[in-house]
């Protein structure tokens, strides 16, 4: 089911979540009243882990005193899906507890958010259910500001938003990427989740740039749920776990998987593959993985990675990425993956099917169809490969057009240095999946397309 929201919406559930104007039922005398939200809760996120359906993860901030400690829930408020105000403390709300933790090494804590750490799971949830959630402590009786998600309702029709390297580093670079996401909110309405294919910041050591990240993305993700793919200048794991609740592995490097609708999603990390080299399948997430996707009996696979194993940039013909598409593409052939998501080059590529052995795949009907705005959509019916796609930069640092060794590869990629942030949708409906690339023009505010492609998988 797709579901989205106006902007005005948005805007009216962040303005009211703000100002703390909540209606809620007192269960002692059953009279409305609202609360005013705590600034003691900080830097909140909602991810999606294992599961669409059934569950959200949660991390968020207070300040460093000993009553927060493991004294945090994470509380969730069921809802019809066109009610846009909470009504907490009713019978039918959920709590669940959260564990506390806080940096120890005097190097991480100059470098992280201040204060506990508290992460938590909301679990069981109802499939295709709105939730209204807040978090705060029921001893002291505070909380922070409220958002809300929707659960994925299993059926073969959803959409999601993808994006990458975000990459800010100053309140200038910040700004301008929360101005995208709202143009992009505006535009195309509220995903039912954003993937983030990496690169979150510039610099992992910085606090202030996790900071900010925060207050430019909690607008636009107080009412969805993010994806979260561990990029190369977040460098060590601990920095994405620290700031995202993200699923656990037998290692510590980020990867992750779970379905949603008909599809497969697979979040891997490549800064854990960039030592890679035959044979990778010795190694702990590539083993991972190919039981994750022989085990999928799911229509669409779907992976998202950081570095870009086909793109036009300056790292296409970089050693790691050269031995990440010697070990992946041949899996993703031999499983079926049928498009990846991915980032680290700042400028926008996407091949046709490239089968196994890294060629040319074909596909056994081909059409197109003239957009408004003369861009071609391209429908491949039955692909024999992947689709790989490389988004340009959601933030403000981008890159030209500096290598040619996948250009017989590509269907569309860019020509040159190109200034704009690039945002896309991936919507599928049933046997179609399309995705469709924004680019946002930052002083005009236009929108246009700038590539959209489908993949028709056809039941037999």
């Amino acid at each position: 089911m797709k579901k989205f929201l106006t902007a005005t919406a948005v805007f009216l559930l962040v303005f009211v979540s703000i100002l703390g104007l909540v209606a809620c039922d007192n269960p002692d005398n059953n009279q409305p009243y609202t609360y005013e939200p705590s600034g003691d809760y900080y830097n909140l996120y909602v991810t999606l882990t294992t599961s669409g359906s059934s569950a959200r993860a949660f991390t968020f901030f207070t300040p460093e005193e000993e009553s927060y400690r493991n004294a945090c829930v994470i509380q969730l408020d069921p809802a019809d899906i066109a009610e846009t105000e909470p009504q907490f403390n009713t019978d039918d709300n959920i709590v669940f507890n959260t564990q506390s933790e806080i940096v120890s090494e005097d190097l991480l804590r100059n470098a992280f958010p201040l204060g506990f750490r508290h992460k938590g799971e909301a679990t069981g949830l109802k499939a295709g259910q709105k939730y209204f959630y807040r978090v705060g402590s029921t001893s002291k009786d505070t909380w922070g500001e409220w958002g809300s998600f929707v659960t994925d309702d299993g059926d073969d029709s959803f959409s999601f938003m993808h994006i990458t390297d975000a990459q800010s580093q100053n309140k200038e670079e910040f700004d301008a990427l929360e101005y995208t996401l709202k143009s992009a909110y505006d535009y195309v309405g509220v995903p039912e989740f954003i993937v983030s294919s990496g690169d979150q910041i510039e610099n992992f050591f910085a606090r202030e740039e996790w900071n900010m990240l925060h207050s430019s993305t909690k607008e636009a993700l107080s009412v969805t749920s993010l994806v979260p793919v561990h990029g190369n200048h977040e460098l060590v794991p601990y920095a994405t776990k620290y700031n995202f609740n993200v699923p656990e592995q037998e290692t510590e490097n980020i990867y992750y998987s779970f379905d949603y609708g008909n599809a497969l999603v697979v979040v891997l990390d490549t800064q854990d593959m960039v030592s890679y080299k035959s044979p990778f399948d010795e190694k702990p997430q590539f083993i991972w993985l190919e039981e994750v996707l022989k085990n999928s009996t799911q229509k669409w696979k779907i992976v998202t990675l950081h570095k870009s194993l086909y793109s036009t940039g300056s790292h296409s013909d970089d050693i790691d990425v050269l031995n990440l598409k010697a070990g992946l593409v041949p899996l993703f052939g031999k499983y079926g993956v049928d498009l990846v998501l991915s980032g680290h080059d700042h400028c926008y590529a996407r091949t046709m099917p490239v089968n196994g052995d890294g060629e040319a795949g074909g596909q056994e009907d081909y059409s197109e169809e003239t957009l408004t705005n003369g861009v071609v959509k391209q429908t491949y019916t039955n692909a024999n490969g992947t689709v790989h796609v490389i988004n340009r930069a959601v933030g403000s640092k981008f890159y030209g057009n500096s290598r040619n060794l996948n250009d017989h590869l590509l269907e569309v990629w860019d020509k040159g240095k190109i200034e704009k942030p690039v945002f896309s949708m991936v919507e599928v409906e049933g046997d179609t999946l399309t995705y469709t690339s924004y680019e946002h023009d930052r002083d005009t505010n236009e929108i246009v397309i700038i590539d959209c492609f489908a993949l028709y998988k056809p039941e037999v």
